[in-house]
């Protein structure tokens, strides 16, 4: 019989994470030993409804060597098989509605107990959720201090910011997941789920009808807290469906209201077709947030808030009613849990699978050397099968080709950009190997020292040097210092000899510009070995709902005979598949609560007016003359047709640029609303997840994203590279070679 995989559970609050390793399909590979926390009413519901022992513990008491062996003797004996040590830190102290507080918070020193407690258990891996803001400048010093001290003792760490909605919950709920795996094992994150979103209708809408303060005869979960009278009319005057208190009836809001605009959920139903806000601890409260229910006059109840936070529909909570959704709402959502429960198996259960001696993960530039050990890779073996392969990703930007060449299977060891905003970016959504770096400023040669590494040591070395210098549109001398940069790509290219290597650019660096630069270019990869096949490709033959061509230049060690044509396509998508599904942005400065970066741009009257005469997919011309600009009339009908220009849902955007957040530099108006494109919209066009979020103001959200190489495009090269590395079997390296230590 195959041996269990042991799972405690620190923080255990109501079972959340438990609930998702043991309570799922997969349930039966793990067997949970027990759990900790400080809160007796959780620590009841997690023994009933996990069945293991819940200890009402103070876990930094176990930083203590003997007390942790007394607690451990009084959860379930370990079996032979490995061990994973799961759990929630209290995140208040880190949360959003704490940004303006500068004060540092006391519950924040649990991240740190927790890995040290969790380290200490001598797991095979540690799995810590969070919210995303432990990625904040004002906490990363300690979370990354946290991390290195899991990278000290050996173990591998990867973190990342998730959507859950992305994984079935029905709740557009951001959340930080941190793992580690011991002995610098590499390892895949949970990948989302294609079509696993929910909504409130799906998850709440069969539930039998309440009155406010009622009980369900059939489900004593299925209670909805009272109001007193004032609240009830109030509750009542909010439009159904999704209604705000904006709509409501102003008279009976609270006079705050009336004196600071505040949080615009609060007093606000749930919509039935869209995902619910974030189920928080007090949840129970109208006056906290959006938890109305959609039709209903009254809040959520116990389960509808349960059953929102993706926990099974006979799950039963402890305690007083205000403690039950307060469990709730601390909870981690049992459905996420059981994807991470699902990943986590598929790597101990599936080592073919899984991947092994990559590296050890990086030492944050904050403070710190970014060199580091990179594990010797282990090649060939049974049926010649080669490890995952790995990459460096140069001028990564906010992470575009990156994610692409991820999820087209390699592993992204290092990335570097000189822009802090695209490096919070990258670091915020797909880990801490990202490091800020002005090439200029660095020798290719350099740059190999640095990273530690040996000649030949990387797979493929990928990225998209600043295009600027080339582009179409700029105007004035030929000599741009960006420029430099595609020659310093090359050298680079030829010091660290990867196995590969690709460049990505705009397609005017084969034209007049940029022709003596590229000649260069393939002159220096060429003499350095490579064989370099090039072309222009377009975006939107892979799956971007974009018309936006590329040059590409792939090259290959000692190779010959390069197919680009070889590349998969993927079905075109249009303007409607990629931003059709998104709401109407809110005019306040607040970010969507749902959709990261979908603010909408102020605009004057006047340009909303022009705007409002333009049809679907018209431009300028459609302005009434009166009202069109002097350049425009100057002109008599010539330049730039695309200025003041909308998008058409059945067509694609045009290609999208730092600029694009504003239509008078472009066809960059909604397809039927009187407004610029959001972040979040110029983001989906480019092919980015909803779930990836810019860390940046609104006009350099928009600059990250023009910049940035479509990650669905990525994916399709990565593709084509990884198969050609694949085929040319084991490199020269040997299969026993030690690991890399770090440079000096």
């Amino acid at each position: 019989m195959t041996k269990k995989i042991d799972v405690i559970d620190l923080f255990c609050g109501c079972g959340g994470l438990s609930a998702g390793f043991s309570r799922y399909p997969h349930g039966d590979h793990f067997r949970v030993l027990g759990g900790l926390d400080i809160d007796p009413h959780a620590c009841a519901t997690f023994t009933s409804q996990i069945g293991a022992p819940s200890l009402n513990v103070d876990v930094a008491s176990l930083l203590n060597e003997s007390a942790r062996e007394a607690v451990v003797r009084r959860l379930l004996p370990r079996g032979d098989g490995p061990l994973v040590v799961v759990g929630g830190p209290p995140c208040q102290g880190f949360s959003a509605h704490r940004k303006k507080d500068a004060r540092q918070d006391s519950r924040n020193d649990l991240v740190r107990t927790f890995v040290e407690v969790a380290a200490a258990m001598n797991p095979e891996f540690i799995v810590m959720e969070n919210v995303p803001e432990i990625f904040d400048d004002k906490h990363w010093a300690a979370t990354r201090a946290s991390m290195a001290y899991l990278e000290d003792l050996g173990f591998r760490v990867r973190a990342q910011v998730h959507n859950l909605a992305d994984f079935g919950v029905p709740q557009a709920r951001f959340r930080a997941l941190l793992i580690a795996r011991r002995a610098g094992q590499a390892f895949n994150m949970p990948a989302t789920i294609v079509g696993a979103q929910k909504t409130v209708r799906d998850a709440i809408y069969d539930l039998p009808a309440l009155k406010a303060g009622e009980a369900s005869a059939s489900d004593a979960m299925h209670v909805a807290p009272n109001h007193i009278s004032r609240v009830l009319e109030l509750i009542r005057s909010v439009p159904k469906d999704g209604g705000s208190r904006k709509s409501a009836n102003l008279a009976l809001l609270p006079n705050c209201h009336s004196q600071v605009d505040g949080f615009r959920d609060v007093y606000g139903r749930l919509a039935w077709d869209r995902p619910a806000i974030s189920i928080t601890a007090k949840c129970s409260t109208p006056s906290c947030g959006r938890f109305l229910h959609p039709e209903q006059d009254r809040n959520i109840s116990v389960r509808e808030a349960a059953l929102l936070q993706g926990f099974p529909a006979d799950y039963q909570f402890s305690g007083p009613l205000v403690q039950r959704y307060r469990q709730i709402g601390n909870a981690v959502s049992p459905t996420f849990a059981a994807a991470v429960a699902a990943c986590i198996k598929s790597e101990i259960r599936e080592p073919s699978l899984a991947v092994h001696g990559l590296m050890h993960d990086v030492r944050a530039a904050q403070g710190r050397s970014f060199t580091s050990s990179i594990a010797g890779r282990k090649r060939g073996g049974a049926k010649g099968r080669s490890d995952r392969l790995v990459a460096i990703d140069l001028f990564a930007g906010a992470g575009g080709l990156s994610l692409g060449l991820q999820e087209a299977g390699f592993e992204i060891v290092k990335a570097f950009d000189h822009d802090p905003d695209a490096v919070q970016t990258y670091r915020y959504n797909l880990g801490d190997h990202v490091h800020k770096l002005d090439a200029l400023a660095v020798k290719p040669d350099q740059l190999l020292e640095r990273l530690g590494v040996g000649p030949g040591r990387i797979d493929l070395l990928a990225g998209g040097p600043p295009c600027q210098g080339f582009s179409q549109q700029r105007r004035g001398s030929d000599q741009d210092e960006r420029n430099d940069l595609v020659l310093w790509y090359a050298n680079a290219i030829a010091a660290i000899k990867p196995r590969a290597f690709l460049l990505e650019n705009v397609p005017y660096i084969a034209a007049k510009r940029g022709r003596a630069i590229l000649e260069r270019f393939l002159r220096t990869t060429e003499e350095a070995g490579y064989s370099v096949a090039t072309a222009v490709l377009n975006a939107k033959d892979f799956g971007v709902p974009q018309h936006r061509p590329r040059f590409v230049a792939i090259g290959y060690l000692g190779s010959d005979s390069i197919d680009l044509e070889a590349i998969r396509k993927v079905p075109a998508r249009t303007v409607r598949d990629a931003i059709g599904g998104l709401p109407t942005p809110s005019d306040s400065d607040r970010d969507h609560p749902t959709f990261a970066n979908h603010l909408a741009t102020k605009i004057s009257e006047l340009n909303r007016q022009r705007i409002s005469f333009v049809p679907e997919g018209g431009g300028w011309k459609d302005i009434p003359e009166h009202l069109q600009l002097d350049c425009h009339k100057n002109h008599k009908g010539h330049g730039h047709l695309d200025v003041f220009g909308r998008l058409s849902w059945s067509g694609v955007a045009q290609t999208i640029t730092a600029h694009s957040d504003s239509f008078s530099r472009g066809r960059y108006a909604h397809p039927t609303e009187n407004r610029p494109l959001t972040g979040r919209e110029l983001a989906a066009l480019q092919s980015f997840p909803n779930w990836f979020r810019f860390l940046a103001d609104k006009k350099s959200v928009a600059r990250l994203v023009g910049n940035a190489v479509p990650p669905l495009m990525a994916r399709c090269l990565g593709e084509l590279i990884a198969a050609r590395l694949a085929t040319q079997g084991s490199s020269d390296r040997s299969s026993s070679e030690a690991p890399l230590r770090r440079a000096a």
